[in-house]
């Protein structure tokens, strides 16, 4: 691998790659060579940001890899073009990072892995909660005992509706079952789901409701709650488009204590023992390299380090497996019981 990782963007209609873009033009160890996407103003706009020649912009991506010499790709496409890309950068020997959810389905997910683990190159899929200090922390709690065995566990993630604040180009596919695979299940469920795959691996079984209660309009679920069941603990996750002040909320509880999220701060999460007083998670800030998912994409590539954490594509298939059947119960009605 060169010094500089050169990296192509497939994909500007996700509106969190604007969010990078600033990250991007910082990175140490890497460099954007090349970008993709149909709609020649964001292209534009990209190629201003990015200081990009306009022969290095495609509005199609196989002559895009067709064309360029790249090491790794960054991809915020609609979802439903997820499995078509990440089989040419597989093809090719491309690193390929992800913006969630990795695909449609848990079908999608499992070839995509594969095919990236047999041609031995990084796959992330990008959960911007991973960076959170706060969760790694509860990570390593549960997986050390520190509230004892796990009972129950409770995510919440939602905001007033992406129309509210997302570009046309962004709601134009996320309200789009066959380019997204659903709604708000999707776009906020599927951190739920795998941060439920993270922590405590696939449940038993996966109840669902859904249901469009605001913006009716859509074609589209507003709102979903799961019902994740294991052997001997339970949890929800809640995913909704319809909250008009926003909320994000993990509380996890064991036999022995318990952690909760400041629903003020909405950045602070507190631990305690049973008897004991709440104290506050004081984990540490991540160093460079470590602290966005652009950085930590270059970092493991540059450095030749394994994908970790909820970030590694096991979860990500596994996640897929409990929104599909979520998806199933809310259709039928039942409660369905997942395969391992």
């Amino acid at each position: 691998m060169a010094d500089i990782v050169k990296i192509a963007i497939a994909g500007l209609v996700h509106d969190h790659i604007m969010f990078w873009l600033d990250n991007i033009k910082n990175l140490k160890d890497g460099q954007v060579v090349c970008v993709y996407d149909e709609n020649l103003p964001l292209l534009e706009k990209v190629s201003g940001e990015l200081n990009l020649d306009k022969s290095r912009l495609y509005q199609d991506y196989n002559k895009m890899f067709d064309n360029e010499d790249i090491d790794a790709c960054i991809v915020f496409s609609e979802t439903s073009k997820h499995f078509e890309i990440v089989k040419i950068c597989a093809k090719k020997r491309i690193h390929v990072m992800l913006e969630k959810p990795i695909g449609l389905n848990e079908l999608e997910a499992a070839q995509m892995a594969e095919e990236c683990h047999s041609s031995g190159i990084k796959l992330m899929v990008n959960y911007i909660i991973g960076f959170k200090p706060s969760l790694n922390y509860i990570k390593k709690a549960i997986d050390d005992g520190a509230i004892g065995r796990v009972l129950s566990m409770r995510f919440l993630e939602g905001h007033k509706g992406p129309q509210a604040f997302c570009s046309n180009y962004f709601c134009e596919w996320l309200f789009d079952r066959q380019k997204n695979g659903g709604g708000a299940m999707m776009d906020f469920g599927c951190y739920g789901a795998a941060l439920f795959a993270w922590y405590l691996g696939l449940p038993d079984s996966v109840t669902a409701v859904t249901g469009t209660l605001k913006h009716t309009h859509l074609a589209v679920e507003d709102n979903a709650v799961l019902v994740l069941q294991y052997g001997n603990a339970m949890g929800t996750i809640e995913a909704t488009w319809a909250q008009d002040l926003g909320s994000s909320d993990i509380q996890v509880y064991g036999e022995e204590g318990g952690i909760v999220k400041d629903p003020i701060s909405q950045d602070r999460h507190f631990i305690r023992k049973s008897g004991g007083e709440w104290a506050e998670i004081n984990a540490s800030e991540t160093p460079y390299g470590l602290s966005n998912p652009i950085e930590y994409f270059v970092h493991c590539i540059s450095r030749d380090l394994p994908i970790q954490g909820i970030f590694e594509p096991q979860y990500s298939v596994m996640a897929s497996k409990i929104l599909d059947a979520a998806k199933e119960s809310a259709r039928t009605g039942k409660t369905v019981h997942i395969k391992k």
